[in-house]
């Protein structure tokens, strides 16, 4: 493949991660909210001689804690945005990355609504300490579906067009 047609097919599949990611990762954000929420509260109701205070029970607090995080992740996106569009010899980070950062807005919102931390496993303590609610994605998959495939052939776009540029 030429270099051309490997730049090309980059900026093509790093269009479309975009793309993905502009409408994934807002409900992705929102679903890490409303499901530790309902977590929370089936556990609350599994146990019924223990009371917990906290501010999601306010009307519309989850509402609002969802909005928060959903406009949260515009950051990352515009961050994304300037990665993904950026040449690939210029980029010094990767997407997945950026959309890890991402956690912090589920997080603030969750700690907003005052829904205690998670159990995690050792590793998961020692790599990601702020990821106190385990919403950490391993993978763009955990964003979504599409996500995940879009960002498998982004990542051999990449390799194309890297080789194509400096193995030539």
């Amino acid at each position: 493949m030429s270099d051309d047609a490997a730049a090309d097919l980059f900026a093509e599949v790093s269009q479309q991660l975009l793309a993905v990611l502009t409408v994934a990762l807002p409900d992705w954000a929102e679903q890490c909210v409303r499901t530790r929420v309902a977590q929370y509260v089936d556990a609350l109701d599994a146990e019924p001689e223990v009371s917990a205070a906290g501010s999601f029970r306010e009307p519309g607090a989850v509402d609002d804690a969802v909005a928060s995080a959903r406009r949260g992740v515009s950051a990352e996106i515009v961050e994304l945005g300037r990665l993904l569009t950026a040449d690939v010899d210029g980029q010094r980070t990767n997407p997945l990355h950026i959309v890890r950062e991402a956690v912090r807005h589920p997080t603030a919102a969750l700690h907003r609504l005052d829904v205690p931390s998670v159990v995690r496993d050792q590793h998961a303590e020692r790599l990601h300490p702020g990821d106190v609610y385990d919403l950490m994605p391993t993978s763009f998959a955990d964003v979504g579906a599409s996500v995940g495939e879009v960002g498998l052939a982004w990542g051999a776009a990449k390799v194309i067009a890297h080789r194509s540029r400096h193995e030539a």
